[in-house]
Parts: structure tokens; C-alpha cells; sequence
């Protein structure tokens, strides 16, 4: 723009009316005076403003105010280099405030002087936030990353924020204390309900008072051990509770000391049970506690902010009914800037990468059909295609979002996080983010069914029957129509091919520890069956000798013995099961199960057509 200003003021200056000299040589000041232009580039120091006074601007104007992109620098060395409107920092910028030994950058959105929206701050001792921010306080979701530990760093916090002060629900991972905090916080201390976890296999759950546990509260042991009563601190117990060992013994009364050091204890002994004749079926995870997941943060309170803002980039405030076609508006926009964007040259991707992404914001840019008024299974089809491409960029709102609850869901379990004891927090917590996506996606497609519960629609060939209500029983659900002219879908079913597989890592080691032991067992038959023979292993497990097949090896001339043969019988079906651990949803596990059955059932029209 600075050449084409430049252009416009010569262009100016040609038109520009001469001065006339009088007979007597007096100079008269011109009849038409030349009215500067609306916009500029021009630099100027402010000398009384209440911002800037003292500092020099050098940039765009328009109207007589800061305007369009410019630089600000002040006597003390702070700078502000970005974009302006009406006389105040506006658009994206970036503020650089010089300390003692480093500078403390602020960088991203901001309104009307203030930093507002999405942004981040690098602090001189090497911390660093990044997340949302209301008139240039730390407001909404955001992450802080504090200090250094080896070669990563030694806290990170993850939640909520309000004016600059952790507040809400959050998640703490101390590495340095070998810690792990999730649940509330207020005044930045940790307040309310939560969970510590911590390295050598201790949890505690229960309500934070001011940073501290206390009062009832739950803490089990890596041994199996479970203690519910009294707390005033971390392994700190106070008071009455009821402590259960391993072996099913119990005692009740008053508990005073630390775990880690000693206990003093003023209880009556109780001698349970044995252990056998206690199922792990019918326990909560197998954990002895009927307090158990019940002191500390439910599902569905968990990362409010991250569905606020997805909600808000869409034009929906909460309130009232959503407009769909505003939220795709938004969409619009937001595709727009992607693409945009992506034609940086200081994107920091590579070239195919680039292509591809733009390939698929291609796509996503056009609107597809989203109020017909009925659903119907190609209508269906079509949502669940675009929406597979919308989960994989983050210049979509959607796809803005699954990042956002992969990202927190990461920080949660992972590392110390991936402990056993979490894996009932952590499958709530994916149930919650399918209810609360599937709301999200329907402002944008609001034909879809507002139920949970399974709902059967029909191909847009096919009338449904007059009888046929929207919801569904369970035996309809497992013996239903011919599947090109009837489908039966939730929430579920559309949601967890998309989500699943992006989570899937951290979920799975959750279920791999908490079932440690019978995995160990497991395996443990499994090597020793594999090391068996077709036929021996096919006479083990039960199966009847007309399904052997091992006719078929003594017809083809086979010299090899019977017990030798390995790998043989059933191949087709064996490696079909395998791909099961290539599935992600519980569907997609049933689906690869039903076609090994299929593969297991075509050898019953070979068998009677051999033996016929």
C-alpha cells in the first residue's frame, strides 16, 4: 500500500494549485487549499495522548487517526508493531516489553488497546502462555508452561483462566513433584473438587480447600490398599475413616500422620471377607469405595471454555436457538482466512502438506445442504463425509474444536496421567465430548436426530412405515431392515470413527495398565497355544473334525505330518481377525468380528459340496 499512497501524493501534488504574486510582489495564499488525503503514511510523535505520550508512530492513517498496519515505539523501549483502527491497537500485533536481561513479548488478537481473543505471551525467565484473553487479561482456555526440567519443562497447566488467575477447571502436571492435579481452582490455588495422582501409584480424590485437601476425601494405594476418611493434606490423614488393605481386612476408627511416614491409629478391626468371593464385575473398575469418581470434577463440568468458543466462533451465544445459517457464514469466513493463511510464505508446513489442506478447504468451502427438513441415509452419508474432513483442520470451527479436546485430553493422560485408577474419569470424559460435539454439530446440521438413543432412518427411496416411531428398542437395533434402505444411528456411531482414532494412544495404555495382570495371563496362553499345531490346537479349543479342512491337505499330496501342519486351516479368517486391532470404534471391532465369522462360515458350502 506504501507505493500506491506514494502515487496518490505526487498525483496530488500535481494538481496542487501555484502561488500567484500580486503587482505589488505580495504572495497571496492560495484561493482552493488542498484538503490532505483520507489515508497516508506518515510518522508522528504524540506529546499529551494518555496511551501513546511520548512515543512515535510511524504508519497507516485514515481520517486523521492511526489506522491499517504501523509501528509505536516508546522512550522506554517497549514497541508495538501490527495493525490499528480508529487510534487504537486492533487486528493482530505483536507488544515487546523490554525487562532487565530479555524482553516479554505479547503476540495475537487484540481490540480496541486491550489484547482480546486468542494470543500468547513469552515471559523473559523462559514461561510461556498461549490461549484466550479478555482486555489483556488471561480470560477463558489456556495453557502456561513454567520452568525447565531435563529437556522439557517442569509444570505445565492446562484449564480455565479468569483475570490472569487460574480459575475453573484445570489440569496441573508437576513434573518436578512427580504430581498430577485435575480438578478446580480458584484465586489460582487448586479449590473445589479434584484428583491427584502421582508417580509411585497414589491417588487422592476429594475437595481442595485454598491448595490443600481436605476433609472426606479417597486415597488408594499401589498395593490395592483404600482409605476413606479425614485428610488435611496430600497423604496427610486426620480423623475418622475406614481403611481396607489387600486382602480384604479392614479397620475403622481415627487415623492421624502421614501415609509416607507413620500412622497413629485408634480403630476396631474388621475381618472381611476373602478376597475370591469378591467379583471385580461387580465393582466400579474393581475399586473397593463406593465414594469412588464421586468427589471429583463430573464429565460433563470439564473444558466449558473449549465448547464456549467454538460455540461463539459460530455466532451462538448459548442462549436462544442457533441460527445455522449464520453459523455457516462464520464457517465461511473462517475457511477463508485458512486459505488465506496457507498461502503465507511463513506457514511453517510442508509443500505437500500445504496442497493437500488447501485440497480439503476447497472442499469444505462449499456449503453442503443442511436444513432439508428430513433425515435420510444418503442425507446422512454426506454429513458424516463432511465432517471427516472438517475433524482434520484446525481452519474449521469443528475441526478448531477436536484439536482443542485432543490437546486437554493428552495433557490429562499422558504421563503421569497414565495411571489405572483414571481410566473411569477417562472413558466419562470421551462419553461427555461425543454429547457435547454432537450439540455443537448440530447448529450446523440441525436435521440431525436430537436424540441420544438409537433412531432408524430410511433411504430417500423408502417410505417409512406408517407404525414406525423415530426411537428404536434394542431388538430393533440388532435385527433391523436390509441395510441399503435402513440404517439405525447416535451420536456414537457417527462421532466415534472421527474422535476415537485421534485419542486412541492415551486411552489405550489406560486399559493396557488397568488390566495388566489378566493381559499377562493372556498372553501367556497365547504363547503356549501358538506353539501348537492346526490340528491340535483345532482338537484344544473344541471344534468339530468335519471343520478341520485338514482333509484338503492329504488330497493336494501333502507329505507333511498332520501335527507339523501350521498356519494352514483357516488362514483367510485368522488374518481378518487380526486387523481388529486396526479398529478404533467399538463398531468398527464388532464389523472386523462379524467378517471373520463370515470368512469362518464360507468353508460350511465347501464342506457339503465335497462330502455330497
Amino acid at each position: 500500500t506504501e507505493w500506491l499512497i506514494k502515487l496518490n501524493s505526487s498525483i496530488n501534488n500535481c494538481y496542487r494549485p501555484r502561488k500567484s504574486t500580486s503587482t505589488s510582489g505580495c504572495s497571496q495564499v492560495e484561493m482552493n487549499r488542498f484538503n490532505p488525503p483520507l489515508v497516508r503514511q506518515a510518522q508522528h510523535k504524540f506529546t499529551k495522548h494518555s496511551t501513546f505520550k511520548d512515543a512515535v508512530y510511524n504508519g497507516a492513517w485514515m481520517k486523521g487517526k492511526l489506522h491499517g498496519f504501523g509501528e509505536m515505539k516508546w522512550p522506554d523501549g517497549r514497541r508495538y508493531i501490527g495493525k490499528f483502527k480508529n487510534g487504537l491497537q486492533h487486528g493482530n500485533g505483536k507488544y515487546i516489553v523490554p525487562k532487565s536481561d530479555s524482553e516479554e513479548i505479547y503476540e495475537g488478537c487484540w481490540k480496541e488497546g486491550k489484547m482480546n481473543g486468542l494470543g500468547s505471551v513469552m515471559y523473559p525467565n523462559g514461561d510461556r502462555y498461549q490461549g484466550y484473553f479478555k482486555d489483556g487479561q488471561k480470560f477463558g482456555h489456556g495453557v502456561l508452561r513454567q520452568g525447565k526440567h531435563m529437556s522439557s519443562v517442569a509444570s505445565v497447566y492446562i484449564g480455565e483462566w479468569m483475570a490472569d488467575k487460574r480459575n475453573g477447571y484445570g489440569v496441573l502436571d508437576d513434573v518436578l513433584r512427580g504430581e498430577k492435579y485435575m480438578g478446580m481452582w480458584q484465586d489460582d490455588q487448586k479449590h473445589g473438587g479434584g484428583i491427584v495422582v502421582t508417580l509411585d501409584g497414589m491417588y487422592f480424590e476429594g475437595n481442595f480447600v485454598q491448595g490443600k485437601l481436605s476433609g472426606f476425601g479417597l486415597m488408594l494405594t499401589d498395593d490395592d490398599s483404600c482409605y476413606e476418611g479425614e485428610f488435611s493434606g496430600i497423604t496427610q490423614l486426620n480423623g475418622k475413616g475406614t481403611l481396607r488393605l489387600p486382602n480384604g481386612d479392614s479397620l475403622e476408627g481415627h487415623f492421624t500422620g502421614s501415609w509416607n511416614v507413620g500412622i497413629k491409629v485408634n480403630a476396631t478391626f474388621h475381618k472381611n471377607l476373602p478376597p475370591e468371593t469378591v467379583k471385580k464385575a461387580d465393582l466400579t473398575y474393581g475399586i473397593h469405595s463406593k465414594t469412588y469418581g464421586t468427589l471429583s470434577v463430573p464429565a460433563d463440568r470439564k473444558w466449558e471454555d473449549i465448547f464456549s468458543h467454538c460455540k461463539a466462533m459460530l455466532g451462538y451465544t448459548g442462549e436462544g436457538k442457533p441460527d445455522p445459517a449464520k453459523a455457516w457464514q462464520a464457517v465461511a469466513v473462517m475457511i477463508s482466512s485458512g486459505k488465506k493463511s496457507l498461502s503465507d510464505q511463513d506457514y511453517n508446513c510442508s509443500l505437500s502438506k500445504i496442497r493437500l489442506m488447501s485440497c480439503t478447504l476447497d472442499e469444505l468451502e462449499k456449503i453442503p445442504p443442511y436444513s432439508e427438513g428430513k433425515m435420510t441415509v444418503e442425507y446422512y452419508h454426506k454429513i458424516a463425509s463432511y465432517l471427516s474432513k472438517a475433524f482434520d483442520t484446525k481452519f474449521h470451527p469443528i475441526g478448531k474444536l477436536i484439536d482443542g479436546l485432543v490437546e486437554v485430553f493428552r495433557a490429562a493422560y499422558i504421563g503421569i496421567g497414565a495411571h489405572p485408577r483414571l481410566l473411569l474419569h477417562a472413558v466419562q470424559e470421551i462419553k461427555s465430548y461425543v454429547k457435547k460435539v454432537y450439540r455443537v454439530i448440530r447448529i450446523l446440521f440441525p436435521d440431525l436426530p436430537s436424540s441420544s438413543k438409537p433412531v432408524r432412518i430410511y433411504s430417500c427411496n423408502r417410505v417409512p412405515p406408517a407404525e414406525d416411531s423415530e426411537l428404536i428398542s434394542e431388538q430393533d437395533f440388532m435385527v433391523g431392515d436390509n441395510p441399503d434402505e435402513s440404517e439405525v444411528v447416535t451420536p456414537a456411531r457417527l462421532l466415534h470413527p472421527l474422535l476415537l482414532p485421534k485419542i486412541y494412544p492415551p486411552l489405550f495404555d489406560l486399559y493396557a495398565l488397568y488390566n495388566d495382570k489378566e493381559d499377562e495371563k493372556y498372553w501367556e496362553r497365547v504363547w503356549k497355544l501358538n506353539r501348537q499345531g492346526d490340528m491340535a490346537l483345532m482338537a484344544y479349543l473344541g471344534i468339530d473334525q468335519k471343520f478341520w479342512l485338514i482333509e484338503d491337505k492329504i488330497f493336494q499330496g501333502n507329505r507333511q505330518k498332520l501335527s507339523e501342519i501350521r498356519d494352514q486351516c483357516y488362514a483367510v479368517a485368522v488374518d481378518m481377525l487380526q486387523q481388529i486391532s486396526t479398529a478404533f470404534s467399538p463398531c468398527e471391532k464388532l464389523a472386523v468380528i462379524q467378517r471373520t465369522f463370515l470368512e469362518i462360515t464360507k468353508v460350511y458350502p465347501v464342506l457339503v459340496s465335497t462330502t455330497a
